[in-house]
């Protein structure tokens, strides 16, 4: 994929994470997503299938952060409390 799709995949995805967690799935639009990222309605269409694979990818993506989280917690050198401790504070304090 090319630079300026992947930068346009990427800027859909984030205007709808924003736009989901705010007004919700079911009140989400594909229309107010393009609206919100500047861009037009078939551009959407052109990265995704349909709303619900936008959440998808989503998912998909919230999904390897944790995984990556999880992953240096097995992997770093500090003690096994403060690994988790760090994880904790990362996930969900910041």
């Amino acid at each position: 994929m090319s630079e300026d799709k992947e930068n346009i995949r990427q800027k859909i995805l984030e205007v709808a994470e924003k736009r989901i967690d705010h007004y919700g799935f079911n009140k989400t639009t594909v229309e107010e997503i393009a609206e919100d990222a500047n861009i037009g309605k078939g551009s959407i269409y052109s990265h995704f299938k349909s709303k619900k694979e936008i959440l998808i990818a989503l998912i998909v993506a919230y999904n390897q952060c944790i995984l990556k989280d999880i992953e240096e917690v097995f992997t770093s050198p500090l003690p096994v409390y403060e690994r988790f401790l760090n994880l904790i504070i990362t996930r969900f304090v910041s």
